[in-house]
C-alpha cells in the first residue's frame, strides 16, 4: 500500500454578477460544496480543508450604484456647461465630458468594472 500523499486543489467560482441571487439558490450551491467537502474527507488519512468564500465580487447593487453615479456626473456636467455657455451645443458637450469623466472615476479609483 503506498504511503505517499496527494495534494489536490478544486476551486468553485460560481459567478453571480448581474443577478438575483435566491436564499434557495444560495443554500443549494452551500450545500453542494459541504457534501463534496463531506465526500473527500471519507477518504484513508483525508485532510481536507475549506477556503472562505471570497467577498470581491461585484453585485448587482454595486453596479446599479455606479450606473446612478454615471448618470447624475453626466447630467451635471451637462447642465453645469448649459448655464455656463448658454448653449445648447456645450449642452451636449458637457453629457458627453460628464460621461467619460463618471465612466474613469467609476473604473479607475472605485474599481467596479461591469459584466
Amino acid at each position: 500500500m503506498p504511503t505517499g500523499g496527494t495534494d489536490a486543489c478544486l476551486t468553485f467560482d460560481i459567478d453571480t454578477t448581474g443577478q438575483w441571487v435566491t436564499a434557495s439558490e444560495r443554500r443549494f450551491w452551500e450545500a453542494e460544496c459541504d457534501t463534496l467537502i463531506a465526500t473527500a474527507q471519507d477518504g484513508p488519512g483525508a485532510d481536507v480543508h475549506a477556503a472562505p468564500a471570497r467577498a470581491t465580487q461585484r453585485s448587482l447593487w454595486q453596479n446599479l450604484a455606479a450606473g446612478a453615479l454615471i448618470v447624475i456626473v453626466m447630467f451635471a456636467c451637462s447642465f453645469g456647461a448649459r448655464m455656463a455657455f448658454a448653449s445648447q451645443f456645450a449642452g451636449w458637450i458637457g453629457l458627453g465630458a460628464g460621461a467619460a469623466i463618471s465612466t474613469l472615476i467609476v473604473v479607475r479609483w472605485l474599481g467596479i468594472t461591469f459584466r
